[in-house]
Protein backbone atom coordinates (compact mmCIF):
# COMPACT_ATOMS: atom_id res chain seq x y z
CA UNK A 1 0.00 0.00 0.00
CA UNK A 2 2.84 2.18 0.75
CA UNK A 3 4.40 2.12 -2.64
CA UNK A 4 1.22 2.27 -4.59
CA UNK A 5 -0.15 5.16 -2.63
CA UNK A 6 -3.37 5.76 -1.18
CA UNK A 7 -4.68 7.08 -4.32
CA UNK A 8 -4.04 3.90 -6.08
CA UNK A 9 -6.83 0.84 -5.89
CA UNK A 10 -5.47 -2.98 -4.18
CA UNK A 11 -7.12 -6.41 -5.31
CA UNK A 12 -6.16 -8.99 -3.50
CA UNK A 13 -6.19 -12.51 -5.62
CA UNK A 14 -6.89 -15.05 -3.17
CA UNK A 15 -7.69 -17.95 -5.73
CA UNK A 16 -7.21 -21.50 -4.83
CA UNK A 17 -7.96 -21.25 -1.22
CA UNK A 18 -5.77 -18.16 -0.87
CA UNK A 19 -2.80 -20.02 -2.28
CA UNK A 20 -3.00 -22.81 0.19
CA UNK A 21 -3.27 -20.43 3.20
CA UNK A 22 -6.83 -20.73 4.00
CA UNK A 23 -8.92 -18.01 2.08
CA UNK A 24 -11.27 -17.88 4.76
CA UNK A 25 -8.97 -17.31 7.32
CA UNK A 26 -6.85 -14.93 5.56
CA UNK A 27 -9.52 -12.91 3.83
CA UNK A 28 -10.68 -10.92 6.67
CA UNK A 29 -7.06 -9.69 7.19
CA UNK A 30 -6.35 -8.87 3.83
CA UNK A 31 -9.54 -7.17 3.49
CA UNK A 32 -8.63 -4.50 5.64
CA UNK A 33 -6.52 -3.28 3.56
CA UNK A 34 -7.69 -4.46 0.10
CA UNK A 35 -10.42 -2.46 -2.23
CA UNK A 36 -11.11 -5.75 -3.70
CA UNK A 37 -10.43 -9.28 -3.45
CA UNK A 38 -10.57 -11.46 -6.35
CA UNK A 39 -11.11 -15.32 -6.62
CA UNK A 40 -11.56 -18.12 -9.80
CA UNK A 41 -14.76 -19.43 -9.17
CA UNK A 42 -18.08 -18.75 -7.88
CA UNK A 43 -17.55 -21.20 -4.86
CA UNK A 44 -14.17 -19.66 -4.05
CA UNK A 45 -16.62 -16.20 -3.62
CA UNK A 46 -19.08 -18.19 -1.72
CA UNK A 47 -17.11 -19.46 0.78
CA UNK A 48 -15.95 -15.93 1.85
CA UNK A 49 -19.63 -14.69 1.52
CA UNK A 50 -21.10 -17.16 3.69
CA UNK A 51 -18.20 -16.57 6.11
CA UNK A 52 -19.10 -12.70 6.18
CA UNK A 53 -16.62 -11.05 4.42
CA UNK A 54 -18.03 -7.59 3.23
CA UNK A 55 -14.70 -6.46 1.38
CA UNK A 56 -16.28 -6.75 -2.41
CA UNK A 57 -15.01 -9.49 -4.61
CA UNK A 58 -14.50 -10.35 -8.22
CA UNK A 59 -14.84 -13.84 -9.87
CA UNK A 60 -12.32 -14.33 -12.47
CA UNK A 61 -13.86 -17.23 -14.13
CA UNK A 62 -16.81 -16.75 -16.97
CA UNK A 63 -19.88 -17.06 -15.22
CA UNK A 64 -23.22 -17.51 -17.03
CA UNK A 65 -25.76 -18.21 -14.66
CA UNK A 66 -26.27 -18.57 -10.57
CA UNK A 67 -28.76 -20.14 -8.46
CA UNK A 68 -31.33 -18.44 -6.18
CA UNK A 69 -29.81 -20.62 -3.45
CA UNK A 70 -25.96 -19.64 -3.96
CA UNK A 71 -24.28 -18.05 -1.62
CA UNK A 72 -23.35 -15.63 -4.46
CA UNK A 73 -27.19 -14.44 -5.73
CA UNK A 74 -27.18 -12.10 -2.32
CA UNK A 75 -23.85 -11.15 -3.35
CA UNK A 76 -24.61 -9.87 -6.93
CA UNK A 77 -28.13 -8.67 -5.68
CA UNK A 78 -26.35 -5.94 -3.36
CA UNK A 79 -23.92 -5.28 -5.71
CA UNK A 80 -20.84 -7.33 -3.83
CA UNK A 81 -19.63 -9.33 -6.18
CA UNK A 82 -18.51 -8.26 -9.48
CA UNK A 83 -18.02 -10.54 -12.55
CA UNK A 84 -15.88 -10.66 -15.47
CA UNK A 85 -17.18 -10.44 -19.42
CA UNK A 86 -15.01 -12.54 -21.27
CA UNK A 87 -16.40 -11.91 -24.57
CA UNK A 88 -19.92 -11.11 -26.77
CA UNK A 89 -21.85 -14.36 -26.20
CA UNK A 90 -20.74 -14.33 -22.45
CA UNK A 91 -22.66 -10.84 -22.24
CA UNK A 92 -25.66 -11.87 -23.80
CA UNK A 93 -25.83 -14.39 -21.23
CA UNK A 94 -25.07 -12.07 -18.81
CA UNK A 95 -27.39 -9.25 -20.01
CA UNK A 96 -29.61 -12.31 -19.80
CA UNK A 97 -29.22 -13.37 -15.99
CA UNK A 98 -29.84 -9.58 -15.15
CA UNK A 99 -32.69 -9.29 -16.59
CA UNK A 100 -34.57 -12.83 -15.16
CA UNK A 101 -33.49 -11.56 -11.89
CA UNK A 102 -34.69 -8.05 -12.28
CA UNK A 103 -31.16 -6.88 -10.97
CA UNK A 104 -27.82 -4.65 -12.12
CA UNK A 105 -24.82 -6.84 -12.22
CA UNK A 106 -21.73 -4.95 -11.19
CA UNK A 107 -19.34 -6.33 -14.10
CA UNK A 108 -15.42 -6.04 -15.73
CA UNK A 109 -14.47 -6.42 -19.27
CA UNK A 110 -11.39 -8.33 -19.54
CA UNK A 111 -9.63 -7.50 -22.52
CA UNK A 112 -6.84 -10.20 -24.25
CA UNK A 113 -3.79 -8.01 -25.09
CA UNK A 114 -1.73 -11.24 -26.03
CA UNK A 115 -1.68 -13.51 -23.39
CA UNK A 116 -4.52 -15.90 -24.74
CA UNK A 117 -5.93 -16.48 -21.37
CA UNK A 118 -9.49 -15.81 -21.21
CA UNK A 119 -11.01 -11.94 -22.24
CA UNK A 120 -12.73 -10.75 -25.34
CA UNK A 121 -10.69 -10.10 -28.33
CA UNK A 122 -9.04 -6.25 -28.49
CA UNK A 123 -11.47 -5.89 -31.81
CA UNK A 124 -14.66 -6.87 -29.90
CA UNK A 125 -13.52 -4.99 -27.10
CA UNK A 126 -14.87 -0.96 -27.73
CA UNK A 127 -18.41 -2.61 -28.88
CA UNK A 128 -18.47 -4.70 -25.67
CA UNK A 129 -17.77 -1.60 -23.45
CA UNK A 130 -19.72 0.83 -25.05
CA UNK A 131 -22.84 -1.93 -24.60
CA UNK A 132 -22.24 -1.93 -21.11
CA UNK A 133 -22.32 1.49 -20.87
CA UNK A 134 -25.79 2.06 -21.88
CA UNK A 135 -27.99 3.59 -19.53
CA UNK A 136 -29.65 0.65 -17.49
CA UNK A 137 -32.75 -0.43 -17.28
CA UNK A 138 -34.80 -2.19 -14.57
CA UNK A 139 -32.01 -4.73 -14.84
CA UNK A 140 -28.63 -4.51 -16.56
CA UNK A 141 -24.69 -4.17 -16.46
CA UNK A 142 -22.98 -1.64 -14.62
CA UNK A 143 -19.56 -1.43 -15.68
CA UNK A 144 -16.66 -1.07 -12.40
CA UNK A 145 -13.94 -2.30 -14.07
CA UNK A 146 -11.66 -3.15 -17.24
CA UNK A 147 -8.77 -5.69 -16.99
CA UNK A 148 -6.35 -7.11 -18.94
CA UNK A 149 -3.21 -9.72 -17.92
CA UNK A 150 0.22 -9.24 -18.92
CA UNK A 151 2.03 -12.30 -20.08
CA UNK A 152 5.94 -11.88 -18.87
CA UNK A 153 6.32 -9.08 -16.41
CA UNK A 154 9.00 -10.71 -14.25
CA UNK A 155 12.01 -10.09 -16.98
CA UNK A 156 10.00 -8.34 -20.29
CA UNK A 157 9.56 -4.79 -20.03
CA UNK A 158 9.05 -4.29 -23.84
CA UNK A 159 6.34 -7.12 -23.93
CA UNK A 160 4.67 -5.78 -21.04
CA UNK A 161 4.65 -2.50 -22.16
CA UNK A 162 3.44 -2.78 -25.35
CA UNK A 163 0.24 -4.95 -23.51
CA UNK A 164 -0.03 -1.40 -21.24
CA UNK A 165 -0.08 0.18 -24.92
CA UNK A 166 -2.47 -2.27 -26.23
CA UNK A 167 -5.03 -1.43 -23.48
CA UNK A 168 -4.63 2.16 -23.59
CA UNK A 169 -6.00 1.89 -27.73
CA UNK A 170 -9.15 0.29 -26.57
CA UNK A 171 -10.02 2.99 -23.83
CA UNK A 172 -8.81 5.86 -26.31
CA UNK A 173 -11.01 4.67 -28.61
CA UNK A 174 -14.66 4.52 -26.66
CA UNK A 175 -17.06 7.51 -27.64
CA UNK A 176 -18.15 7.80 -24.11
CA UNK A 177 -14.82 7.88 -21.79
CA UNK A 178 -14.90 5.84 -18.71
CA UNK A 179 -16.28 6.84 -15.22
CA UNK A 180 -13.56 7.76 -13.14
CA UNK A 181 -14.70 5.62 -10.34
CA UNK A 182 -14.23 2.65 -13.09
CA UNK A 183 -10.85 0.09 -11.94
CA UNK A 184 -8.66 -0.60 -14.56
CA UNK A 185 -6.05 -2.70 -13.74
CA UNK A 186 -3.18 -5.02 -15.13
CA UNK A 187 -0.54 -5.16 -12.87
CA UNK A 188 0.65 -8.22 -11.40
CA UNK A 189 2.94 -8.51 -8.62
CA UNK A 190 6.30 -8.24 -10.50
CA UNK A 191 4.97 -5.17 -12.69
CA UNK A 192 3.75 -3.38 -9.52
CA UNK A 193 6.97 -4.20 -7.79
CA UNK A 194 9.20 -2.68 -10.84
CA UNK A 195 7.07 -0.21 -12.95
CA UNK A 196 4.70 2.69 -11.67
CA UNK A 197 3.54 3.08 -14.60
CA UNK A 198 1.76 0.10 -15.07
CA UNK A 199 -0.50 0.73 -11.82
CA UNK A 200 -3.17 2.35 -12.97
CA UNK A 201 -5.86 2.88 -10.85
CA UNK A 202 -5.80 -0.33 -9.29
CA UNK A 203 -3.10 -3.20 -9.11
CA UNK A 204 -4.21 -6.78 -8.66
CA UNK A 205 -1.72 -8.75 -6.89
CA UNK A 206 -1.73 -12.31 -5.67
CA UNK A 207 2.53 -13.26 -4.33
CA UNK A 208 2.72 -9.90 -3.08
CA UNK A 209 -0.11 -9.75 -0.15
CA UNK A 210 2.20 -12.71 0.78
CA UNK A 211 5.17 -10.81 1.40
CA UNK A 212 6.32 -12.13 -1.66
CA UNK A 213 7.84 -11.91 -5.46
CA UNK A 214 8.90 -14.16 -8.34
CA UNK A 215 12.58 -15.03 -8.74
CA UNK A 216 14.06 -12.35 -10.50
CA UNK A 217 12.18 -9.40 -8.99
CA UNK A 218 14.24 -7.14 -6.17
CA UNK A 219 11.37 -7.42 -2.93
CA UNK A 220 10.25 -4.05 -1.72
CA UNK A 221 11.81 -3.14 1.18
CA UNK A 222 10.55 -4.35 4.45
CA UNK A 223 8.73 -6.98 2.58
CA UNK A 224 8.39 -10.43 5.25
CA UNK A 225 6.92 -12.91 4.24
CA UNK A 226 3.38 -14.07 5.67
CA UNK A 227 4.04 -17.72 6.33
CA UNK A 228 7.35 -19.52 7.26
CA UNK A 229 7.69 -23.46 7.16
CA UNK A 230 9.28 -25.39 10.48
CA UNK A 231 9.91 -29.18 10.88
CA UNK A 232 12.14 -30.97 12.67
CA UNK A 233 13.80 -34.49 12.45
CA UNK A 234 11.74 -37.71 13.17
CA UNK A 235 13.87 -39.72 15.98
Amino acid sequence: RNHIGLQCGLCAVMKADGYGLGAVRIAPRVGRIADLLSVYSPDEAGELLAAGMTTPILILAPVHSIDRFHPVYRGLSSGLVHLVVHGEDHLRALQSLAGRYGMRLNVQVKIDTGLHRGGCERDDAKSLIETIQQPLRKGGLQLTGIMTHFISAVHDEELTRLQHDRLDSVLRSLATPISSTCMVHEANTAAMVQWNWSHRNMVRVGLAWTGTVPHGVKPLEGFQPVVSWRSRLAP
